[in-house]
């Protein structure tokens, strides 16, 4: 593994060992699984932020040699950073050597497909100066054409609307798109990715060693959501095996419990749906009832069906499949999508 730099100001040495300058506040890591074309659009959003100066981009990739980096796009910011890990199986892997490589007190996690509106920056730092330990923004369907992206993303993201959140203390914030203090994170050690591949056991762990999380209302991001039918299905069900593995094994649950919980799955979509009626309300989207009701239950049940699984047989390969579909968003969208987010 290696890693190349940019910085152009007075540097200190830093916790991860690297040279840091003195101004950067946040480390914002954005994983790319083949070259930089995957990722530049969110990088020129994080540019065009105000106080990008005091951003520093740490990009992994699997090498220097194809990521094909456009030096110019980075000139905007306080300093970056290529890593070099190899092929990417996992996505919380290659995050934590992108938090040990970061030099920012404060990290930020970015997807290719998750666009930071102007302000997000500002927002999210002043939150963390108030001493709560992870800051969250508010969340926008980024591809709101199809029903199918609507199902996508009310199942993951609705929760966290602009037209439904204030700012405030919260006991959960979006996955994949948080920033956290990075001595904390790095404190779990080697369990770190296992954390950020079911985000949600993170947070629980950060609230329970006493910490609070803020949602940041006036950060916002356009987050593009798979807008296929079979990775929606697919990425539903991995998702759903790796959140019941990990549930289960987080509590230590007994082999009778596991059964109970598999056995009682089914009834978990009938569930959603009424949460979600009440989360598409809030997100003030009721223009979309009954028929975003039709894409969601077969999404659910793709979800429930792995959660059963995970409970009863473990995690499998579930991180490495879940890892799939949360890179290279472009690959999972109808082509009125793609065409839209502008990459084939």
């Amino acid at each position: 593994m290696t890693t190349m730099m940019g910085s152009k100001a007075p540097v200190t040495a830093s916790e991860g060992g690297m040279a840091a300058r003195m101004d950067v506040a946040l480390s914002v890591i954005l994983i790319t699984p083949d070259d930089y074309g995957t990722i530049r659009d969110v990088v020129l959003c994080l540019r065009d932020q105000g106080g990008a100066d005091r951003l520093e981009l740490v990009i992994v990739a699997p090498d220097r040699a194809t990521l094909a980096l456009d030096e110019r796009d980075l000139s905007g910011f306080g300093d970056w950073q290529v890593v070099e890990v190899g092929p990417i199986v996992t996505i919380g892997a290659a995050k934590l050597t992108a938090i040990r490589r970061a030099t920012a007190p404060i990290v930020a996690f970015g997807e290719d497909h998750s666009f930071p509106e102007p302000g997000w920056a500002e927002a999210i730092l002043a939150a963390l100066a108030q001493g709560h330990v992870a800051a969250g923004p508010a969340v926008r369907c980024g591809n709101p054409r199809t029903l199918l992206s609507w199902a996508n993303y009310l199942m993951h993201f609705g929760a966290w609307a602009p037209e439904a959140v204030t700012a405030g203390s919260v006991t959960q914030l979006p996955w994949h798109n948080t920033s956290y203090r990075r001595d904390l994170l790095l404190a779990f050690g080697d369990r770190l990715p296992s954390l950020l591949a079911a985000e949600a056991r993170l947070q629980q762990e950060l609230q329970d060693q006493g910490h609070s999380l803020y949602l940041a209302a006036d950060a916002v991001t356009a987050h593009v959501n798979v807008s296929r039918w079979l990775p929606s299905l697919r990425g539903s069900f991995w998702g759903g095996r790796l959140y019941g593995s990990t549930r289960a094994q987080d509590a230590g649950w007994p082999v009778w419990k596991r059964i109970v919980y598999a056995g009682g799955s089914p009834l978990v979509p009938l569930i959603r749906v009424r949460r979600l009626r009440q989360t598409i309300g809030r997100a003030g989207q009721r223009r979309l009832i009954p028929g975003i009701f039709a894409t969601l239950i077969p999404l659910l049940m793709a979800h429930a069906a792995g959660e059963a699984v995970g409970y009863l047989i473990g995690i499998g390969a579930a991180e490495e499949r879940y890892s799939f579909f949360e890179m290279r968003r472009i690959d999972h969208l109808c082509a009125a999508d793609r065409a839209e987010f502008g990459r084939t």
